[in-house]
């Protein structure tokens, strides 16, 4: 005869069916090819998997790694919803989703101190970037609280974010979960999934999805301080030239080490490879109108004297650059900026040498 009461009956119960739910999630999270959407998971009539992932939330090896999911992005009026799940398999031990000191993973978002950052939607072919949606002054999200999950390896949980609605042309999008996790290709549907649960409380994935809070999504302030513009890094290591590219606006970066020899504003022998990269890029980006032609340096000596070689730079480049842009139609601007533009830290040798440019910028076509 069990000498359990009922309820303690009943919540053990209760337990073992979230368990089972839970190995079934972890078993779609961990082994379901991208766009698999079984039947009958834990209650539900379909789950739907866009991508897979995997993260360790700290530097330690022997840190638990937690395994997660992009379920879906949907439209819904007003807004994007983006559904993903996480957890950690049976027996990684003592898990705590929420110490800051801990288990960081999602302490950025409830704690003051953690390194997990929330997930972006990339619409690369827009050139933006959606970050969650913030509901009232002070930072609260339009995501899921602290209370959406508990401290208990085996299970995964639901969650989501809601963001400024997508373009109506766009199609899918690539999500950034958190340490550079990027699923590309996620569909870009309609309507919330069902059924809606309360977001509060932990969902298991498998037993429903977060009901969206349409009101507070209707009262969020401007939604498109979220939107952010999709800025690339890209760097030729041969060339020794960096593009930066934004939507309104290409900048090829030269290194000045590599131009001009120290305190100088002749170009060398080894600047031509630059300049005819630079050139080529122009020549099939540019849209016309106005190059900017901008010298740069770093902290090094007197304001005075950085503004006059920073523009003296500026000038041999853009001499070393004009016969060999073919666009049609295009004005130079040429500047010289000293110090006062840095783009990396002057205390170190490597932040001087990234400081230490030539940049060119333009408008590309279109």
């Amino acid at each position: 005869m069990s000498l359990l009461q009922p309820t303690e009956r009943a919540r053990r119960a209760g337990r073992r069916r979230r368990r089972a739910a839970a190995l079934v999630a972890t078993l779609l999270v961990a082994a379901l090819p991208a766009g698999a959407a079984p039947a009958g998971v834990a209650g539900t009539k379909r789950v739907p998997v866009a991508g897979t992932f995997e993260v360790n939330p700290t530097t330690r090896n022997s840190f638990p790694v937690a395994r997660g999911a992009v379920q879906a992005v949907r439209r819904v009026p007003g807004g994007t919803v983006l559904y993903w799940s996480l957890g950690f398999p049976e027996g990684s031990g003592d898990v705590t989703f929420f110490d800051t000191q801990r288990h960081p993973l999602l302490a950025d978002r409830w704690g003051p101190r953690g390194l997990y950052a929330p997930p972006r939607l990339v619409d690369a072919p827009a050139r933006k970037i959606y970050t969650t949606l913030v509901v009232k002054e002070g930072g609260d999200c339009l995501c899921s609280p602290p209370s959406a999950a508990r401290d208990e390896a085996g299970t995964v949980f639901v969650f989501y974010d809601v963001y400024a609605p997508l373009p109506p042309g766009t199609t899918s999008v690539s999500v950034q979960m958190n340490y550079g996790k990027v699923l590309s290709g996620i569909p870009v549907e309609d309507g919330p999934l069902e059924p809606a649960l309360d977001p509060a409380e932990p969902i298991v994935l498998g037993s429903g999805w977060p009901r969206i809070d349409q009101a507070a999504l209707a009262a969020a302030p401007d939604k498109q301080l979220s939107v952010q513009d999709l800025v690339t890094r890209v760097e030729d290591v041969a060339e020794h030239v960096t593009t930066v590219e934004a939507p309104a606006q290409v900048s090829l970066e030269l290194s000045t080490d590599v131009l001009f020899a120290v305190d100088s504003a002749v170009l060398n022998p080894a600047a031509q490879a630059s300049v005819a990269k630079a050139a080529a890029t122009v020549n099939a980006r540019a849209g016309g109108g106005v190059i900017s032609v901008t010298g740069h340096t770093d902290d090094t000596g007197t304001d005075a004297h950085n503004d006059v070689l920073s523009l003296q730079r500026a000038q041999a480049v853009q001499a070393a650059l004009a016969p060999l842009v073919a666009v049609q139609g295009v004005t130079y601007k040429v500047e010289g900026h000293g110090e006062r533009e840095p783009v990396a830290d002057n205390t170190t040798d490597a932040g001087r040498q990234a400081n230490r440019r030539v940049t060119v910028a333009f408008a590309p076509k279109g």
